[in-house]
């Protein structure tokens, strides 16, 4: 199998349009592009505060960072007492904010930089993306796509949208800039030049280790970006791309002292992956590889049994990779395991993955949603490359038995950066936004090498037509996304319930409150104690995130009697905020809190109130979402019953209780039945004499100190903690959040 290699010339359809070689034209529409993406990226502003509660407590910590001379401290003194959690993340992080507001002279507040500069990010993936597909084919058509693609990528706005303050969405400039010096290493002429431009590859992604804990992601990519290389060099037989492998390689280094380095300044604080172990599993391989390839082809004449025609290469590859992988399996399988999983090459486990839902692995639903259509032409434009890049552009191809196969160094190592990015994709929905450059890369290649093919096939289809359709067709695809990623980007709400209600119920909480006050509340919650209320949280989404914690409050809320032990064991927090937000996360917190008969604690809310006046009352009818509906009747002499039944059907088996709840003023009524029922309560809530809503309740969660906290504790009187030494005194109260002073005596 002899491998043949064969220049082809730059194709007519690949030349057309000079309309786009004016260099002023391109940085137009490439500013087109930039204006896109900061209007896919700005739709939540009107909101107040930050997309999700991690960035509550990374505003904490930025602002004691502010009052303390910009200097990060070792522990955030709101983030749990009495003994305070370190802030874990790399310092790196925090700079994002804290240079731009060193550096603009307190002129912005570093409230409004940590709010904006996501969207500088996302800019800068669109310039990032612009250049990458310049080294994919001299085409400005080409590159201008992948910036649009970029633009409007929900993936990549998933975490640079305006709010959000996630290390995951600062790094994949520092992975695009590795990649574009990478490829100019393996590109330069002289071995001094190679050099240079691998060294400031390495240093990029040393930058980048800390910036985010995850960031030793990069180092995976730029190590199967080598590997992809060394392999190809030594198939083909070209010594100077094994020679790149082998600089390349070395030049790892680098990024591994500067992530040691970083560690032993503490701008990294604690261990991070690959920084021990995991980096020489994974990077000896590498390196070994790099030079033993290198030399046999370099020496083919003492190696001529394996080196001297490009079958027997292939097959002596293929060989010693499989020596390499059993090798590697039998000496380091589960440890390999573990780090394949997340922990390591990403931490990407914990001890609540089961329900933390950035955890779990994505759905189809929710990878249509992140990418579109790109999700479908990625996976065909490296195809289109592998086997039509030859024709698209002036690309070398080779002639493999009867295969024409188009390979370039960029082509691999942006194949590297989708094979891992794609493999964290596939395990946890938070990686989307790693994913959604080399995505929309590949997608922008598709589109366009589509066109220039269909373009080489002669006079089959006239020119004219098939560039009206095709500027139809892209013009179509890119309006779409962008319609989609628009309604997504300005009808998308704050998580974990964040909304104006709770947000004001603690600016109360810091106004009402001694400075020195300590909160008990859901994790998520407590880091918009932290961040908004400036007070201390028990626990919090991101230092405070302890299982053991957790499981003590899931414990707690759903305890039907007073569980006073609890609150001594966290140090007796003086205040507690509850919300309706629990309710549609009991089946988590029961879980977290190994609560053996969760569904006792089952919470569904119904839809459909329809109303009809019957003899000497009312009925209110509502729908279930699982095919029953909920029939209350309410008599005019102040009688209330209800039943429930099949939505098809007209017999009903009566509940135990029926609960109204006065959702302005938190005034209830609860009407209990004497005969037998199911043990479930139907809480109506009204406002102005206007039911609202309904939903049932499973058995416990009627008796439970969650529902007490919730609906059933007043200002004039709280049950809790009858007969022993605490009591609660609700002292703030709107729909949304409940404020209760903890007493003591």
């Amino acid at each position: 199998m002899e491998v043949q290699e064969q220049a082809a010339g730059v194709s007519q359809a690949a030349r057309r349009g000079r309309l786009l070689d004016n260099k002023y034209m391109v940085m137009a529409l490439l500013a087109l592009a930039l204006v896109l993406a900061v209007y896919m990226r700005v739709g939540m502003l009107h909101y107040q505060g930050f997309f999700e509660p991690d960035g509550f407590f990374h505003y904490a910590v930025i602002r004691a960072a502010v009052a303390n001379h910009l200097a990060i401290p070792m522990t955030l003194s709101l983030s749990g007492f009495p003994v305070h959690n370190e802030i874990t993340e790399p310092l790196g992080f925090y700079f994002m904010t804290l240079v731009p507001y060193a550096l603009l002279g307190h002129t912005v507040s570093y409230y409004t930089i940590q709010r904006l500069v996501p969207v500088l990010f996302g800019l800068l993936d669109a310039i990032g993306a612009f250049f990458l597909m310049r080294h994919f084919a001299r085409s400005n058509v080409l590159a201008l796509a992948g910036a649009f693609f970029v633009a409007i990528s929900s993936g990549d706005i998933a975490r640079t949208a305006a709010l959000v303050y996630r290390g995951d969405g600062f790094i994949t400039i520092f992975m695009i800039v590795a990649l574009l010096l990478m490829i100019r290493s393996v590109e330069a002429a002289t071995m001094r030049r190679k050099a240079l431009w691998a060294i400031g590859a390495a240093f990029v992604l040393g930058v980048g280790t800390m910036v985010w804990g995850g960031a030793p992601y990069t180092v995976i990519v730029y190590m199967l970006g080598v590997l992809l290389l060394v392999a190809y060099g030594f198939v083909t037989a070209k010594r100077e791309i094994l020679a790149s492998g082998v600089v390349l390689s070395f030049a790892l280094l680098l990024t591994y002292a500067m992530q040691h380095m970083w560690m032993a300044l503490r701008i990294i604080r604690g261990s991070e992956a690959l920084s021990s172990a995991h980096f020489i599993i994974f990077y000896a391989p590498v390196l070994a590889g790099a030079l033993l390839l290198w030399y046999i082809v370099k020496r083919r004449e003492r190696f001529a049994a394996i080196a001297m025609n490009a079958r027997r290469r292939l097959g002596f590859l293929v060989a010693i990779l499989l020596v390499a992988v059993i090798t590697v399996v039998v000496l380091f399988g589960p440890y390999l395991a573990r780090i394949a999983g997340g922990d390591g090459l990403v931490i990407a486990n914990s001890a609540l993955n089961e329900t933390i839902q950035e955890l779990q692995k994505p759905t189809f639903a929710f990878l249509w949603s992140s990418f579109g259509f790109a999700l479908f032409l990625a996976p065909i434009g490296v195809l289109i490359y592998l086997f039509g890049a030859h024709r698209l552009g002036n690309y070398s191809y080779h002639i493999i038995g009867k295969a024409r196969l188009s390979i370039t160094p960029a082509f691999l190592l942006m194949l590297g950066y989708f094979i891992v990015t794609g493999y964290l994709q596939a395990n946890a929905i938070r990686f989307n936004s790693l994913v959604a450059v080399p995505i929309a890369v590949f997608a922008a290649y598709a589109a366009w090498g589509i066109y220039v093919l269909l373009a080489g096939a002669g006079g089959r289809i006239r020119r004219a037509h098939l560039n009206l359709i095709y500027a139809g067709l892209i013009i179509g695809l890119l309006a779409y996304g962008t319609v989609i990623a628009a309604i997504e980007s300005y009808s998308a709400g704050q998580a974990d319930d964040i909304n104006p209600l709770f947000l004001q119920a603690m600016m109360w909480l810091k106004t009402n409150t001694p400075s020195n006050a300590t909160v008990l509340s859901v994790w998520p919650d407590g880091s918009v104690v932290e961040g908004w209320a400036n007070r201390t949280s028990v626990m919090d989404s991101v230092g405070g995130q302890n299982s053991q914690l957790i499981a003590g409050f899931a414990n707690f809320i759903l305890n039907d009697s007073p569980d006073v032990q609890y609150l001594y064991a966290v140090h007796k927090p003086q205040y507690l905020v509850a919300r309706g937000y629990w309710y549609s996360e009991f089946a988590g917190i029961a879980q977290e809190g190994n609560v053996t008969n969760a569904t006792a604690y089952g919470y569904n809310a119904l839809t459909g109130i329809n109303i009809t006046n019957v003899t000497g009352g009312r009925e209110y009818e509502f729908s279930g979402s699982q095919n029953y509906r909920i029939v209350m009747l309410a008599n005019d002499s102040g009688g209330v019953s209800a039943g429930i039944g099949l939505s098809n059907s007209t017999q009903f088996t009566r509940i135990r209780r029926v609960m109204l709840y006065n959702a302005g003023t938190g005034n209830y009524t609860i009407y209990n039945t004497t005969v037998p029922a199911l043990n479930y309560t139907l809480m109506v809530s009204y406002a102005n004499n206007q039911i609202t809503g309904g939903t049932i309740l499973g058995p416990n969660l009627f008796s439970s100190n969650a529902f007490m906290f919730t609906f059933t504790c007043t200002k004039v009187s709280c049950a809790y903690g009858k007969g022993t030494n605490v009591s609660m005194q609700l002292v703030y109260q709107n729909s949304d959040t409940h404020i209760f002073k903890i007493n003591y005596s």
